[in-house]
């Protein structure tokens, strides 16, 4: 056999064992295409399932987005109708910030002028504060000097009390003397008035009887105005004597005279001098 046969059928033999091996290789690569073709079309099935059910889901979220976007578009809405009340509100509040503004400058003015005010007021008060103390300090001292009025007053009021005590009795011994010169008198009247008037005093005579009557008196003071005066005779040194209701009261000798009244001082009184007492310058 020669060379070039023994290739030849070398090369046959390779041939055919490469042949099978593409055979052997073939087969096995068609076994594994069935396989991935049935795994693929299983993958297909479900995918169309999971392509389905994501479809409804998809319409589902559709319906649902839907309903978010009406609510959504009713609360956009509701929420452009409470903007324009928002800012309607924020105007009305500008325009109350502007008058609230403008009240604080005033009151800030107002403010300052009260400020103003405390402080003179302040001062005021310090000025009060330091009367007040010289006051007290004044009245600490009245306090003491009241004490001692007091305790005068004690003792002037012991000394009133027995001067009253004296009055009432020189008062009482007036009294009896003036009934006695009433009794001397009744006696008197039955004889001559001259022997009367020399008991009583020594009056001005005067050529007709003077009357009057009482128009002011002082008791303190024991003087008495009639009216009568100069036109009527009356001079300075003329007696009177005063009548309550026809009951002898007292004296009055004339101190002063003037056109139509008179001024005296009051003696003897055993009661007080009223206005509109009568007066006379002779015995009733």
């Amino acid at each position: 056999m020669s060379t070039l046969s023994k290739i030849l059928v070398v090369l046959l033999v390779v041939l055919a064992i490469a042949h099978s091996a593409v055979l052997l290789a073939f087969l096995s690569q068609q076994q594994s295409w069935k396989e991935l073709a049935q795994a693929s079309r299983a993958k297909w099935e479900r995918t169309q399932e999971s392509l389905a059910s994501a479809r409804v889901a998809h319409t589902q979220l559709q319906e649902r987005l839907s309903k978010a976007n009406k609510g959504l578009q009713a609360d956009l809405d509701r929420t452009e109708t409470d903007l324009s009340k928002a800012q309607a509100t924020i105007t009305a509040l500008q325009l109350q910030l502007g008058v609230l503004t403008a009240e604080k400058g005033s009151l800030q003015q107002e403010l300052s002028k009260l400020n103003a005010s405390l402080a003179l007021a302040q001062e005021a008060q310090k000025h009060a504060i330091s009367r007040l103390d010289a006051a007290r300090n004044t009245a600490s001292k009245l306090a003491a000097e009241n004490a001692q009025l007091e305790t005068q007053l004690s003792e002037s009021t012991a000394n009133v009390t027995s001067l009253r005590a004296e009055v009432r009795s020189q008062k009482e011994r007036i009294y009896s003397l003036q009934s006695e010169i009433r009794k001397v008198q009744g006696l008197a009247s039955s004889r001559s008035l001259p022997t009367v008037a020399s008991i009583r005093s020594t009056p001005v005579v005067t050529a007709q009887p003077i009357r009057g009557r009482v128009t002011d008196v002082d008791m303190a003071e024991k003087i008495a105005q009639i009216n009568v005066g100069q036109i009527a005779g009356v001079a300075e040194g003329t007696r009177f004597i005063i009548y309550h209701d026809s009951e002898y009261v007292g004296d009055l000798a004339i101190t002063r005279v003037s056109r139509d009244q008179s001024l005296g001082t009051i003696l003897l009184s055993s009661q007080p001098v009223k206005v509109g007492d009568e007066v006379a310058t002779e015995l009733k």
